[in-house]
């Protein structure tokens, strides 16, 4: 900013006083008004020592940590706007750099955010605000009370709700929900109804080990690939896998599975519901 824009923005501020800054301007004399007028750090600095008291300070420091999604009198509000709001109140009382601003409009968000947009892998406040602009039809219908990770008994009931209508409007077109056990297909016994028509594993292919960072789904207590039965990788590093977006696994072998699989049947739903709007 020049100098000219400098000084034309100090003179314009003081008659944008209202209430008590209006009282506190002109509690001054007409010689020190026409100073602070031409001097812009004098007015910051008359601002800062008046308003910013220590009292401010760590009251608007606790409203910018306790700031979250859709939090009392932003029930309508957006990942995107959520996430400039806890910004701006964060930049009035801190200077913390992109990485950490980050964390913490992560941390004040659902946890499920963090399944869509993994915030840890990027490094500038820029790429994070488009990124959740990309993802924001799946972000948005994550209630605040979901924020400590649990997925409501109603949730699933609304988004198994979503999927028969879909189901129902594409007349017939079935998506085929498999369950499989914890030991990878070796029950015995009858096929049930479930089952029919999926072929069975036979073959593992132990030789594609994964790469995954957490290890095998041997090493993780996990079960083995619904493609080829191996434990060694996971169902989307198989070369057999095939399936498309008309066929929806679900698996149910531990806790920490059957939560993931409720985020991705919510995630699965959400884009059918988002694509039916486009449609209609």
């Amino acid at each position: 900013m020049g100098l000219n824009e400098n000084n034309r923005l100090t003179q314009a501020i003081p008659f944008r006083f209202k209430d008590e800054a209006k009282q506190w301007w002109y509690q001054f004399s007409e010689a020190q008004r026409l100073r602070m007028s031409t001097d812009w750090q004098l007015l910051c600095n008359r601002l800062i020592s008046f308003f910013w008291t220590p009292t401010w300070i760590t009251e608007a420091r606790n409203k910018a940590l306790a700031a979250k999604y859709r939090d009392s009198g932003h029930y309508k509000e957006t990942p995107v706007q959520f996430a400039l709001r806890k910004k701006k109140l964060i930049d009035m009382v801190e200077n913390w750099n992109d990485l950490t601003v980050i964390a913490e409009v992560a941390r004040s968000a659902p946890t499920q955010w963090r399944t869509i947009v993994n915030h840890e892998e990027i490094a500038d406040w820029a790429t994070y605000v488009t990124r959740i602009k990309e993802q924001e039809d799946l972000l948005q219908d994550w209630p605040k009370h979901h924020s400590g990770g649990h997925v409501s008994s109603d949730t699933v009931r609304e988004v198994m709700k979503a999927i028969k209508a879909e189901k129902h409007k594409r007349h017939g077109h079935k998506a085929n929900a498999h369950a499989v056990d914890s030991k990878g297909f070796k029950s015995k016994g009858k096929q049930s109804d479930k089952f029919k028509g999926y072929r069975r594993p036979v073959n593992p292919d132990d030789s594609n080990v994964t790469k995954h960072k957490k290890g095998t789904p041997k090493s993780r207590g996990m079960r083995g690939c619904i493609h080829c039965g191996s434990k060694m990788h996971y169902d989307k590093e198989c070369k057999h896998n095939k399936s498309n977006a008309n066929n929806v696994v679900v698996t149910c072998t531990t806790d920490t599975e059957h939560k993931g699989n409720l985020i991705l049947i919510y995630s699965i739903s959400s884009k059918v519901v988002h694509a039916i709007n486009k449609v209609t």
